[in-house]
């Protein structure tokens, strides 16, 4: 009568003993199977769920250690920008007083100023210039207007031949080729105004089109084209404008 309603499990000792048998009604035990397995999926949904929590806690831990020191950095912003309109007040009656009636004292004060005050703040952004592109001896000084009219629109950085030469700012690689003067010469558009150059050098390790990140190498230092010696010619343009690389040195 009770055929088929029960599986029987039958324990057999090792020493000389009677056998015993465990009977489980066929519900109980398929009931038992799956429990097991409705359970077994609960855990691994518990498991993803707790590790979706973890990930997304980490996340927003990261997420608030940015935005506190984008805040102090916003507050440095915000000191740096009340000092400077005070400096432009000032220079307005200075040039008040003075009679002065050209431009462009202080709108070149407050170019400077803003250009700085960038610098300064957003370091942290990795697409402006940052920090020196290889290290060795300042030999060169940027000059707009010398005194016999000669200009010198970079940094020249002398160092050993084959030194890596790196990428200061994401960017787009404009132009990696040969110039008459500048030798081997590689031009970085950093895709917000700025641009980089990096000249004379031995051989370039990226090509026209590539993408680069701050700090990638980009080239061996050299002495190609018209130079006197092994270095590195480092020029920063902000708008086609040449600026002093040396604002943007760490």
């Amino acid at each position: 009568m009770s055929k088929g309603k029960y599986y029987s499990i039958l324990f057999v000792p090792d020493e000389s003993g009677n056998p015993k048998t465990i009977r489980f009604r066929k519900f109980w035990f398929k009931f038992f199977i799956y429990l097991m397995i409705v359970g077994l999926i609960a855990l691994v949904i518990a498991i993803v769920f707790y590790g979706k929590l973890v990930s997304e806690a980490m996340e927003a831990r990261r997420l608030r250690i940015e935005n506190e020191a984008l805040m102090e950095q916003h507050t440095e912003y915000l000191l740096l920008k009340q000092e400077l309109e005070t400096n432009r007040e000032i220079v307005s009656r200075i040039k008040m007083l003075a009679g002065i009636d050209t431009m462009d004292v202080s709108d070149s004060l407050t170019a400077d100023s803003t250009i700085l005050a960038e610098i300064a703040i957003n370091h942290i952004n990795t697409q402006i210039p940052y920090g020196y592109p290889l290290r060795g001896f300042i030999s060169k000084r940027f000059t707009e207007f010398g005194l016999f009219g000669e200009k010198h629109l970079g940094l020249d950085i002398t160092c050993p031949e084959e030194t890596f030469v790196h990428s200061t700012a994401d960017g787009v690689v404009d132009f990696a080729g040969w110039d008459d003067y500048f030798g081997n010469l590689i031009r970085i558009n950093h895709q917000n105004g700025y641009e980089t150059v990096y000249a004379h050098n031995k051989e370039s390790r990226v090509d026209k089109g590539e993408q680069v990140k701050r700090g990638d190498v980009i080239a061996l230092s050299g002495n190609s084209g018209i130079s006197s010696g092994p270095h590195l010619h480092y020029e920063v343009l902000k708008n086609g404008k040449p600026l002093d690389p040396e604002r943007f040195l760490e």
